[in-house]
């Protein structure tokens, strides 16, 4: 889940269903598809029980703003732009994040012993990885957006006839008011395969979290995914 810890949640902080006798239309509240107050972002019908109470079944999208829904072969162009995507950018971020840590263990785990110079050598790559993950992803996004240009944010949601990306989107924060657009959408399909390849690190660097801890970046900050082992479940 991508919302950030501790997030104020105005209206349901429990995890249970959307309170429509309390004028509630979705939880959690402050995400991409459901403002602080439990109400809906966007002028769509159900979007197969991912979000509102009321969908029993998976029904498509409804275009309620009147625009024109997208051919297939739109569909099919933008869904490839997304996968060449993101891809791309799993590796990107993975990879970079990778040679930060297996600097760091060279410097705590061999001769020198984590000295102060070989920790600072160490600990600028890893500072290069946080400076450039944002504007990778926001370049990505622009990139995939131009091929996404004819289908409209109801599609990128819509489980049933579109690309589905209702359930990420539920999980996405968006503190900005106003309906979200395409690029709100596809930036969230972006970060949370950021977020799996920060945690593809974790998995197969367990000590990774600790590593980073000794140096003057704050994990939690800089790598929000990359868990920490030793925190309760």
């Amino acid at each position: 889940m991508l919302l950030a810890p501790g997030r104020a949640r105005a209206c349901a902080v429990r995890r249970s269903p959307a309170n429509p006798g309390d004028g509630e239309e979705c939880e959690p509240p402050g995400t991409l598809l459901c403002d602080a107050d439990c109400q809906v972002r966007l002028p769509l019908g159900p979007l197969g029980g991912l979000v509102w109470v009321q969908a029993a079944a998976t029904p498509a999208v409804t275009q309620a703003d009147g625009t024109a829904a997208a051919p297939p072969e739109a569909l099919a162009a933008c869904q490839q732009a997304i996968l060449r995507g993101t891809s791309r950018l799993f590796d990107r971020t993975r990879r970079p994040l990778e040679r930060c840590v297996a600097r760091l263990a060279h410097c705590l785990l061999g001769p020198d012993g984590g000295s102060d110079a070989c920790l600072a050598r160490a600990t600028a790559p890893c500072q290069a990885v946080v400076a450039e993950r944002d504007a990778r992803r926001a370049a990505a996004v622009g990139r995939t957006l131009s091929r996404c240009a004819a289908v409209t944010p109801a599609q990128l949601l819509d489980p049933a006839g579109g690309l589905g990306f209702a359930r990420a989107a539920a999980s996405c924060p968006f503190p900005a008011a106003g309906p979200p657009g395409a690029a709100d959408v596809l930036d969230c399909a972006y970060r949370t395969v950021a977020c799996a390849a920060e945690a593809a690190v974790a998995r197969v660097m367990p000590s990774a979290y600790g590593m980073l801890g000794e140096t003057d970046l704050d994990p939690d900050a800089a790598f929000p995914c990359l868990t920490d082992p030793e925190a309760d479940g």
